[in-house]
């Protein structure tokens, strides 16, 4: 459950904004070039190199339900988890801005996968909640070739 003073990552994923807490992210970075991989879940879009380790990227919209992620220009962006072992990178449309959430009437249970826990409010725009501990489970048991 988030508080009040959690800051939040909010990204745009399928025209949506979800947050993630900022404490689970490693860091934001460029799409390079993405090496897709045969026969791997529709969600692992690839692997990438990021400062001599191998990166699975993983598309964030897949993992919610919400098809494959809809940009391909500019504004994507890799997020970089801190998920323990595993070299694991979000794939998202665009990264919004860093902030707090406003909790003061908080909705629970909004997605059917329960990976996008809670709305809350960031300016005038409602944001997805991501649960950081089950988006990390979804992702382990995808597989996928960047295990440390």
């Amino acid at each position: 459950m988030a508080t009040s003073s959690d800051l939040y990552l909010v990204v745009s994923v399928a025209e949506q904004h979800l947050g993630l807490k900022a404490r689970e992210v490693l860091k934001v970075i460029e799409v390079g070039a993405i090496a897709r991989i045969p026969r791997l879940p529709t969600a692992v879009v690839g692997i990438t190199p990021y400062r001599g380790r191998i990166i699975t990227v993983v598309d964030l919209a897949v993992l919610i339900g919400q098809g494959i992620s809809g940009t391909d220009g500019a504004a994507r962006r890799i997020i970089l988890l801190d998920s323990g072992s595993r070299n694991v990178g979000l794939l998202v449309d665009g990264v919004e801005v860093i902030s707090t959430v406003d909790m003061s009437e908080p909705r629970r249970g909004i997605s059917d996968d329960e990976v996008v826990v809670e709305v809350a409010v960031s300016g005038e725009r409602a944001v997805g909640l991501i649960d950081g501990r089950r988006l990390t489970h979804r992702i382990a048991g995808l597989g996928g070739p960047a295990e440390a």
